[in-house]
């Protein structure tokens, strides 16, 4: 007897509603990798980038995508953020915590 995911179709919508992508950082030599829901407040995410590679930005931190610095008050989709995508960890100043 075969048993049955329950929901399925629940799982699809939530992996839909994410996005996973590669950040770089200025004197770092891995990336890493991020997965946030694809409405979030891409200053967030910049924030939580820098926090997670020990950064303590003097200004609110940015992504640059390919040449484009991204809107920090904009959502991840909306300035062409997709799956897989490559960000770089951008502005902010300041130095890397001692922790």
């Amino acid at each position: 007897m075969k048993t049955k995911e329950k929901n399925p179709k629940k799982k699809k919508n939530e992996s839909k509603d994410k996005i996973t992508v590669q950040v770089f950082a200025p004197r770092n030599l891995d990336s890493k990798e991020f997965t946030w829901k694809k409405n979030k407040n891409v200053g967030e995410a910049a924030k939580e980038a820098a926090d997670a590679f020990g950064y303590e930005p003097e200004k609110p931190p940015r992504f640059q995508k390919g040449e484009d610095i991204l809107d920090n008050t904009k959502n991840l989709v909306s300035e062409g953020v997709r799956e897989g995508d490559e960000l770089e960890l951008v502005g902010g100043g300041g130095g890397v915590s001692s922790n």
